[in-house]
Parts: structure tokens; C-alpha cells; sequence
């Protein structure tokens, strides 16, 4: 039995959790253009398991998450 990600569908600094196809299609047109910059991250602390203490996790906006799923196909085999 896998474990679902659960934050895969947490909003980033945009505010957006999913696109619908149309979106998608735009969105696609708009990364083809040269010269991409990441916004910034939008920073959670979540607890650690057993302890009080916190660590940082940064969640991408969904366009920054398609840049990276397209740079990871391209470099993997």
C-alpha cells in the first residue's frame, strides 16, 4: 500500500492548488519563452516527528513545478 503525498495539492504563493485543461495549455505556451525566473517559495514549518522542534518547507508555485517536472525529463535517461 503506497502512501499519497498529501501536500501535492498545498497552494503556493500564486494561491493556486490545481489547473484546468485550458490553463494548462496557456501555460505551456508561456514556458516556452526564454528567460524563466521561480517566484519565491511559500514557507511552512511543520513539526518533527518526536521533538519539539520545527522544520521549513518550501512550497513552489504550480509553474515552477511544471519547470522543474520538464527540466527533470529532460535530464533523466
Amino acid at each position: 500500500m503506497t502512501q499519497d503525498n498529501q501536500g501535492k495539492k498545498t497552494a503556493g504563493v500564486d494561491g493556486k492548488k490545481a489547473l484546468r485543461p485550458n490553463q494548462r495549455l496557456k501555460l505551456v505556451k508561456e514556458l516556452a519563452f526564454k528567460g524563466y525566473k521561480a517566484k519565491a517559495l511559500r514557507r511552512v514549518w511543520i513539526p518533527k516527528p518526536g521533538r519539539d522542534e520545527k522544520r521549513g518547507l518550501g512550497i513552489p508555485t504550480i509553474k515552477d513545478r511544471v519547470m522543474q517536472a520538464l527540466v527533470k525529463s529532460a535530464l533523466e535517461p
